[in-house]
């Protein structure tokens, strides 16, 4: 069952070069897992689309340069799964097609210090592996699908 964790980023994304610095840069997201540091500190690890139980891989994105931050935005998450997935989480909204392969997960977000949304989703030994596609949409911005492959 595929549950969100709940945790804080800073600066984990790439800023704009000091020559766009004149410009509004684009919205961007980046996926990756999150990682303890030694000193307890947490961070993204950017990931290309391979996440491993036996390595207890948490699913996280972090996007920044959303206009209206930092307000509170509505956030869909749009997952498409093998048949069978669900999802277990109290503080968002989650549609499921009947086989349970779309889901549209909807919910209030307000950006960190940062001015970052981010999520990340832990996967457990119920999940079916095999491949997934997660689109986020933020307010009126749609990022492209990520695809990824869930794997023993």
């Amino acid at each position: 069952m595929l549950r969100m964790l709940k945790f804080s980023l800073f600066g984990f994304l790439v800023g704009a070069s000091a020559t766009a610095a004149a410009q509004v840069p684009p919205p961007q997201i980046a996926y990756g897992t999150l990682r303890q540091a030694p000193d307890g500190t947490s961070g993204l690890e950017l990931n290309a689309g391979s996440y491993h139980l036996s390595q207890q891989q948490s699913l996280c994105w972090v996007a920044e340069n959303i206009p209206a931050a930092p307000q509170q935005q509505i956030v869909m998450e749009s997952f498409h799964t093998p048949a069978g997935v669900r999802f277990s989480q109290s503080s968002v909204w989650v549609v499921s097609n009947n086989d349970n392969s779309h889901h549209v997960i909807t919910s209030p977000k307000t950006p960190n210090a940062n001015r970052q949304y981010h999520t990340c989703w832990r996967f457990d030994q119920s999940d079916p592996f095999g491949d997934y596609r997660l689109q986020v949409r933020i307010g009126d911005i749609e990022f492209p699908p990520y695809s990824f492959r869930w794997q023993p």
